[in-house]
């Protein structure tokens, strides 16, 4: 029969257990019930260690260190407990740091050992020297990464079984328990926060469970966006029970950002009923998405959900068809409801259907009229197959739509030559000249002008000529220049296209130019600029 003192070392041994698991059970995402069980399972005598323990426990001393109090303490294993994953990564730290400060202070001197459990713990185990692993434990795993349940069961079992024979004296845990601390200082609100934006929805959707599960406190969520899925996980946690959720304009933040805030707010309130924002608040979007990219520098990302410019883009036949019919066929939501409007991309692959809404788009009624529509498609391709395109350049397809309907632009002026040059003194200094020569208002106009390169001398000196006849000119500004390299001749000889957006400080309109030559497809771009700026400005 046992004696007293082997009985209590069981007993003791059981309360270290159903520690373990407890320490376990939030990295783990383990039900409580299911490890509390399965440890009972993996020891024959638990039924009687229990009978025991009730018999017991009124006379005895059942502390956690009730038993390892009593052994001369010389040979300690500390288990470090860790996220796989970069969910309250800062606890992870602390975790680290006191794992550190019990070798090097509290244990120093003694026969210390590690057993690492976790992805963040396990990166310090091999970087640092003072993380070890004690080779007795044979049937595990040198440092576990894996934290489901099995492993857990696994892991505890050993332990136990290494501590009742005497191969350590104490074991001490180092886990995260913040959402107990926190709950229990009176906490209203916990915020969870996948920091390094590693999870994917289901994974993060049942952390949240178990955490809710935990306490009675709101549950908050903090997404970043490292996987494309900040917003994603942000509504699976929604769907798990958090009432909280944080996000950043336009997703702006550090690495792939955050949680885009426009796309959570829509989401929340269009697909899932749920009344974030006022309806009439939620219509002002996109114009405080656009806001903001003006405020931080930051150029609109237009496909943006939601509130890009091409978010409620359409292109090509069937959609286009579609889209005449009834715009809600190819759209989840009207526009309207976030501010935004729905548009016609204009392309090698528009068809009759295309041109007709564009053209409504910009004003200009085509239902019925085959004949320019098809010289319109005809003219688009034939355009396109030389480099242009008109997806991104609505004023140049504009000027080129008027001219098929027979309104021809004013002659607001013409060409008598131009010519930029570039100079580099004995100094290293570079300068940039362009002379140009119009004619407009039955006069010839010569003007030069310096700038910062060939495309901005040549724009300088247009509109400064111009500006003599026609003084709307001076509110015009080249506010973006994109140059991209064709395919199809290679190096030096290649086609380039150009693309130039312009503003009068009201609006803003896009042009483009192809040429061999970047100077001349930038010149033809430049100047469909200014003829649309008169146009919009109504000179005569």
């Amino acid at each position: 029969m046992a004696n007293l003192k082997e009985i209590r070392n069981r007993i003791s041994s059981v309360g270290s257990t159903m520690q373990i698991t407890s320490a376990m059970k939030m990295v783990s995402a383990a039900k409580l019930k299911r490890a509390q069980d399965a440890v009972t399972q993996m020891r024959p005598y638990a039924g009687k260690l229990r009978e025991i323990l009730e018999n017991l426990s009124a006379s005895l001393d059942l502390s956690e260190n009730a038993y390892a109090e009593q052994r001369n303490v010389n040979k300690v294993l500390i288990v470090g407990i860790t996220s796989n994953r970069g969910l309250c990564g800062g606890f992870n730290n602390n975790i680290i740091k006191r794992v550190g400060v019990l070798i090097n202070e509290d244990y120093a001197g003694k026969e210390v050992s590690v057993l690492c459990i976790g992805k963040k713990i396990k990166d310090v185990y091999k970087r640092t020297p003072n993380f070890y692993y004690n080779a007795k434990i044979e049937q595990m795993e040198d440092v576990y990464t894996d934290l489901r349940f099995e492993v857990v069961a696994q892991v505890a079992e050993e332990i136990m079984v290494q501590f009742i024979n005497q191969s350590f004296d104490k074991v001490v845990f180092v886990y995260n328990r913040f959402v107990n601390a926190a709950t229990q200082s009176g906490a209203e609100l916990v915020a969870l926060c996948d920091t390094n934006g590693g999870m994917l929805p289901n994974e993060l959707g049942e952390v949240v469970h178990e955490v809710l599960s935990a306490t009675k406190a709101r549950i908050g969520i903090h997404c970043h966006d490292d996987t494309n899925c900040a917003v994603a996980n942000t509504l699976s946690a929604v769907d798990a029970g958090a009432t909280h959720v944080q996000g950043t304009a336009n997703g702006y933040g550090e690495r792939s950002g955050n949680a885009n805030l426009f796309s959570v707010v829509a989401n929340l309130q269009f697909k899932k009923g749920k009344i974030v924002v006022p309806s009439d608040a939620i219509k002002e979007m996109t114009r405080i998405a656009h806001a903001v990219s003006e405020i931080t520098n930051i150029n609109p990302n237009q496909h943006q959900p939601y509130v890009g410019f091409s978010a409620f883009a359409h292109k090509a036949g069937l959609h286009a068809s579609a889209v005449k019919i009834d715009p809600m066929l190819y759209q989840h939501i009207d526009p309207i409801l976030v501010g935004n409007d729905m548009r016609t991309l204009v392309s090698d692959m528009a068809g009759r259907a295309s041109i007709e809404l564009k053209g409504k788009e910009m004003g200009y009624n085509l239902e019925g009229n085959k004949e320019v529509l098809t010289s319109v498609v005809e003219k688009v391709k034939e355009m396109e197959s030389r480099g242009y395109t008109f997806e991104a350049a609505d004023a140049s397809f504009e000027l080129l739509l008027r001219n098929e309907l027979g309104e021809k632009d004013p002659k607001y002026f013409t060409v008598e030559s131009w010519k930029a040059t570039v100079e580099q003194s004995e100094n290293g200094e570079v300068t940039t000249e362009a002379v140009v020569k119009v004619n407009a208002g039955g006069k010839l106009l010569e003007q030069t002008s310096r700038g910062n390169g060939p495309v901005n001398a040549l724009d300088k000196a247009l509109r400064a000529a111009l500006e003599k006849i026609y003084p709307e000119l001076a509110k015009l500004e080249l506010i973006d220049y994109k140059v991209r390299i064709l395919e199809g001749v290679k190096g030096t000889g290649a086609v380039t296209r150009v693309l130039i957006e312009t503003t009068d400080g009201n609006s803003q309109w896009d042009t483009v130019g192809v040429h061999e030559n970047v100077i001349a497809a930038s010149w033809n771009a430049i100047s469909d600029a200014v003829t649309y700026g008169l146009l919009k400005a109504n000179v005569k």
